[in-house]
């Protein structure tokens, strides 16, 4: 059997299109190549743990905005953030944040 290749971004959605996070055997849209594709997921990565200042966007109603991070907490569950085109510095959870 070939390599299966690993998705680099994937989205699992409720019943209600809201985002959330996936368990096995979930049905999925994995980016491949620039492409979606419908799948189910096999295996959990491991969530990256950010550190100070490390570079991010963060969620603020509904959109993605430029931010660092300032603190983590609750082990990377949690971080406080300082956005990057606003003064606002929320504490934000770790879904709300991507890494650029």
């Amino acid at each position: 059997m070939g390599a299966v290749p690993v998705a680099m971004e994937a989205a699992a959605y409720d019943a209600g299109g809201g985002a959330r996070v996936a368990k096995i055997g979930d049905k999925c849209q994995a980016k491949y190549k620039n492409k979606w594709y419908d799948h189910r997921v096999r295996a959990r990565a491991r969530a990256r743990v950010a550190k100070i200042g490390d570079k991010c966007q963060a969620k603020y109603k509904n959109k993605w905005y430029k931010a660092r991070v300032q603190q983590v907490m609750d082990g990377g569950k949690k971080y406080k953030i300082s956005f990057l085109d606003f003064k606002y510095v929320p504490i934000v959870r770790a879904a709300d944040i991507r890494f650029t």
